[in-house]
């Protein structure tokens, strides 16, 4: 499971919070070699790397929501709470496992049984738990938030406010928190939270991946069914659509590798390749993800584009001694025509 391959290195812990790594279950595999040494570098130098803008590119993105009211929309909430957790991945789960690499490299092998390499690793897992958690079921409900707006728009729009939205998904950030809290003081519970995160995992795979299927089939086939006078048809948010199922997609290809060599692990044991070589580069790829995500947003949106350019502007024009004037605001009937929501309305002739 992915909670049970978290750590880089064997990490021996008892039923208390204080780790153990007197254990060695990899004393069969030789110390590092040459390639073991330029491969942990290379990954913590992209890690390194990756820190600043992620953390810099998502912050971004949440202050773009919360400060433009044309973005207080289900679709672009549920956009700006994953945000927060790519965030929180860029400012805690990046450096955590930054710091048990950089401990690997400086010590080699004999890092493993140091006490505050066992500490770091656990606390990178437990933070990994919490983001993977996150962001699955935002992934699931900005899914759902799209099936519903497309093929139930009555229905949503009598029911689906962005009060709703906020509430549900900090019900369930809690719930899962909570959960991993409780992993936390009671590590004999890892098993179970490994399942739950599986069983989100699944879900996201088995249902999203329909539910794009068939938003982007019905998106085609309306756009190429002809118009007549007397037709009516649902506007649909099409770019919206498909920038959720390329988030979907994104999340997909990062957290692949990772299940899989999880999935391998698990069946097959362990083995020097899997784990010095393939499986640290694996996790790297999945917090590459909330690197990506942002990218995605900006590329794609162009409000929230324009919002960030503003942002960026106003960061440029502080930073700098000369600065004398403040950025110029968009227009806000630009920023109305830009963006609309999910699912407008039929036809008054309906």
């Amino acid at each position: 499971m992915l909670h049970a391959t978290g750590t880089i290195g064997p990490l021996s812990n008892n039923s208390s919070t204080y780790f153990k790594c007197d254990a060695d279950p990899f004393k069969d595999l030789p110390s590092f070699d040459a390639a073991a040494y330029i491969s942990r570098v290379t990954f913590a130098t992209i890690l390194a790397i990756l820190i600043l803008p992620t953390i810099f590119l998502n912050i971004t993105i949440l202050i773009a929501i919360i400060k433009n009211r044309t973005l207080w929309r289900s679709s672009h909430i549920l956009i700006g709470f994953l945000a927060v957790t790519d965030a929180l991945v860029g400012a805690f789960s990046m450096p955590l496992l930054l710091s048990t690499v950089l401990i690997e490299i400086i010590y080699g092998r004999s890092s493993y049984y140091k006490q505050v390499y066992c500490i770091l690793s656990q606390a990178a897992l437990n933070a990994g738990d919490l983001g993977i958690g996150w962001s699955f079921i935002t992934i699931a409900l900005i899914t759902l938030e799209r099936y519903v707006a497309i093929f139930a728009p009555f229905w949503y729009r009598k029911y689906v406010r962005t009060s709703v939205v906020v509430k549900t998904t900090l019900v369930t950030w809690v719930i899962w928190a909570a959960a991993v809290v409780i992993l936390i003081l009671n590590i004999t519970l890892e098993f179970a939270v490994g399942v739950v995160i599986l069983i989100l995992v699944v879900t996201v795979y088995v249902l999203a991946v329909p539910a794009y299927i068939r938003i982007l089939y019905l998106l085609k086939k309306i756009e190429s069914s002809p118009i007549r006078e007397t037709d009516s048809r649902p506007t649909i948010d099409r770019k919206g659509s498909i920038t959720c199922a390329i988030m979907l997609l994104c999340l997909i290809l990062c957290y692949t590798p990772l299940i899989v060599v999880s999935l391998v692990l698990v069946t097959k044991g362990v083995s020097k390749t899997v784990l010095t070589y393939i499986l640290p580069w694996t996790r790297l790829v999945v917090l590459a993800n909330s690197f990506f995500n942002p990218i995605i947003y900006i590329c794609r949106i162009a409000l929230i584009r324009r919002s960030a350019k503003n942002i960026f502007k106003r960061f440029y024009k502080k930073a700098s001694p000369q600065s004398g004037t403040a950025a110029p605001s968009v227009p806000a009937v630009e920023l109305g025509a830009s963006n609309r929501a999910a699912v407008i309305s039929h036809d008054s002739k309906l």
